[in-house]
């Protein structure tokens, strides 16, 4: 983990948007980007998942705060198992890989009531 991140701390249902990197591990290029894809992620913290979100990636995001940093590298079967991932812009994570995490949570919210 990075240093910062003094703001709000992840709850479930509360809404957090992040910047996110996502690759096979051992792999030299991320199939995900939010920096080049033009926009972050955002997402309801315990909801549905799906690409390029994982179990295995919000377990790694709990606890953390707003304006944190950390890198996460989630099992296979945690990540996205033996189906694999197809992300857009053409990025991919085989099935049945580890997956590492680059994540900065750059807002943490309470869930609009």
């Amino acid at each position: 983990e990075y240093p910062g991140g003094g703001g709000e701390r992840v709850r479930k249902q509360y809404l957090c948007a992040a910047k996110l990197r996502a690759r096979a591990e051992e792999a030299e290029a991320y199939a995900y980007d939010t920096e080049s894809a033009g926009r972050e992620i955002v997402w309801s913290f315990g909801g549905k998942l799906g690409p390029p979100l994982c179990r295995g990636l919000e377990e790694g995001v709990a606890g953390m705060r707003q304006g944190g940093r950390r890198v996460v590298r989630v099992p296979a079967r945690l990540a996205f198992g033996s189906d694999g991932a197809d992300f857009p812009r053409g990025g991919k994570i085989d099935p049945d890989r580890d997956v590492e995490f680059d994540v900065t949570l750059t807002r943490v919210s309470v869930p609009p009531s």
